[in-house]
């Protein structure tokens, strides 16, 4: 299972903004095999997600683990996010809001 920590979230980071930058509006980031999130983690998604919003686009995680859904509500941003159960869900949204 996979962590995610700052180290190694900048190759996210760096997909996501160069998506981000060739005008794609809406991203899906499958949380399968995430297990643990830290602090700089859930950091690199505040910040993606927020360029996503910005330009009218969303940010759409999926299939989150109960440990890092746990952290990410803590945090009060379980509603900050989008969430969905599945990748299919998640571009089921992307679609209808396309």
């Amino acid at each position: 299972m996979a962590q995610m920590f700052e180290y190694n979230a900048g190759e996210m980071v760096e997909a996501l903004v160069s998506a981000r930058a060739g005008g794609v509006r809406f991203a899906v980031i499958d949380m399968v095999n995430l297990e643990f999130i830290s602090s700089a983690g859930v950091g690199s998604l505040l910040g993606t997600v927020n360029s996503f919003k910005e330009q009218g686009g969303d940010l759409i995680l999926c299939n989150v683990s109960p440990t890092v859904f746990h952290v990410l509500k803590v945090l009060d941003l379980d509603t900050y996010f989008t969430i969905r159960g599945s990748v299919e869900e998640a571009l089921t949204l992307t679609e209808a809001t396309a």
